[in-house]
């Protein structure tokens, strides 16, 4: 009687607790899965036929390759968009910090940190300017397309001057989800002061036009007034004032 209860015990525990893909002996989670430490059935970004030997049970979560950190790529040079990372590896040093990989991207886990509704993102652990489509393409610098913008990537990352913005007809203000505007020249004079801009709204006069053919005072007067009602006119337009 004691021999054939032992044996029923051993046979639940064999054959009912244990995946058959692997041997019980190697089997350290015979009962059910916990789903804080595996990541079986999580669905999309988890590979459920990969094992986890710290976790000690089936699953593995895959990290977009952009979110890994240069010292884990050059140690492991991974060739696909993603790369199956077990629980404990995902995390300081191999993760890049400037990314999270608690975030699904498509099919992978990793995006790079935001702030300010994505106007800025994290680029070696500072927030920095997302540029508004365009503007570092006019002014030649190597970038990084993100959803709201471009950012200037690498270690030696530097933001571009206000008079190198200036010089494109562009100042660094906010514009939505990213930054950069554009101000046409024959409308807008952009002044400089270090990093400080002061944007300069033109009367709206043809300068190629001289004052020759003003001989009254009454011509002047009509002049003048023309050139403050097209300034009014455009601060509304571009301030909404």
């Amino acid at each position: 009687m004691t021999k054939t209860f032992l044996f029923s015990i051993f046979s639940l525990f064999v054959f009912n607790g244990v995946n058959a893909a692997t041997p019980w002996w190697e089997q350290d989670t015979v009962c059910r899965i916990n789903p804080s430490t595996c990541y079986t059935n999580m669905g999309t970004g988890y590979e459920p036929a990969f094992w986890d030997k710290t976790s000690k049970c089936w699953g593995q979560k895959y990290v977009c390759t952009d979110a890994l950190s240069e010292t884990y790529k050059q140690a492991h040079h991974p060739t696909d968009e993603r790369i199956a990372m077990i629980r404990t590896d995902i995390k300081s040093p191999n993760i890049s910090i400037d990314f999270d990989t608690t975030v699904l991207n498509g099919d992978c886990f990793g995006v790079r940190k935001t702030q300010s509704g994505g106007a800025k993102a994290s680029v070696n652990g500072h927030f920095v300017k997302v540029w508004c489509n365009g503007i570092l393409d006019d002014l030649n610098i190597t970038n990084e397309e993100l959803e709201n913008g471009e950012i200037i990537s690498g270690t030696n990352a530097t933001e571009p001057t206000c008079a190198a913005l200036a010089k494109h007809g562009y100042i660094a203000n906010e514009n939505g989800k990213c930054y950069g505007r554009y101000y046409d020249e024959s409308q807008y004079h952009i002044q400089c002061d270090g990093e400080n801009v002061t944007l300069i709204v033109l009367n709206g006069s043809d300068g190629s036009t001289g004052s020759g053919d003003i001989t009254t005072m009454a011509q002047a007067n009509a002049r003048f007034a023309e050139m403050l009602q097209n300034a009014r006119n455009q601060h509304k337009t571009y301030f909404g004032e």
